[in-house]
């Protein structure tokens, strides 16, 4: 494990973040900071480093939101993808039913003319 690595798991991080080094020319190590909220603009260093490891922005920003669905507990993207029955999309219909007039139910016929009253 390299020392950016043992930087961070030192410092029980998670998910995204980025650790700062100071290599001198001796090749003694030093870190400077571990960085828990790297930036995320496209000329900040995370999404450079990510590019290079061939994660592109969108599937970068996909991680981290997965990380931390995997972090609270929640489902994965991919976990909910199959767990979800694929089905065609249908239409909602509101049936409203109007009572008689003199009907008793009066409780009803407000609805109907509240339910007219939106519509139009």
């Amino acid at each position: 494990m390299n020392l950016a690595e043992r930087a961070a798991r030192a410092l029980s991080c998670s998910g995204a973040c980025r650790v700062d080094l100071l290599v001198t020319e001796g090749e003694n190590e030093y870190v400077l900071e571990v960085n828990t909220l790297p930036g995320m603009t496209p000329t900040s260093l995370l999404p450079k480093i990510a590019a290079a490891a061939g994660l592109d922005y969108p599937a970068l920003c996909e991680a981290i939101l997965d990380g931390a669905r995997l972090h609270a507990g929640l489902p994965s993207r991919a976990e909910r993808e199959a767990l979800t029955p694929h089905r065609a999309p249908h239409s909602s219909q509101v049936v409203v039913s109007e009572t008689e007039p003199g009907a008793s139910d009066g409780g009803a016929e407000r609805s109907a003319r509240s339910a007219r009253r939106a519509a139009g």
